[in-house]
């Protein structure tokens, strides 16, 4: 990752400096006020890192928000296919339930007498619009 490699660049560029500095001056540790200064540093260094990370999910976000306005524009599509899919499906069954009971009439078999072991079949699967489908 760029921003670790960036992180991880400037704080061996600062510790080195901090070494010749101690070096020159015959100091084994740094001024005074040189831990409060590192620590002011290192709270600077991790706004800019959350800066940079705020900025990432900002672009993610706007990513998520496009992605979700396609999915629901391909959904809208989705339920027109699916209806035009129904009509079709409704259509083959009002034309199978119209083919038994033509049959039926033709047969002589349609009437309030009990259906005949050939019909018992056709009527299972279409005797009505709803098995039909």
């Amino acid at each position: 990752n760029m921003l670790d490699l960036f992180v991880v660049s400037i704080s061996l560029v600062e510790r080195v400096f901090e070494m010749f500095v101690q070096a020159e001056s015959g100091m084994q540790e740094g001024p005074p006020g040189a831990t409060q200064l590192r620590i002011i540093r290192l709270l600077r260094l991790t706004k800019i890192i959350r800066l940079v990370r705020i900025t990432r999910i900002i672009r993610l976000i706007r990513a998520l928000r496009t992605l979700v306005h396609q999915i629901m524009s391909a959904l809208k599509s989705l339920g027109w296919a699916l209806l035009l899919l129904l009509i079709v499906i409704f259509l083959f069954g009002i034309m199978f339930t119209q083919a038994v009971t033509s049959h039926r009439l033709l047969d002589g078999s349609l009437g309030p007498l009990e259906p005949g072991p050939q019909d018992v079949p056709l009527l299972h699967y279409w005797a009505t619009v709803r098995r039909s489908m």
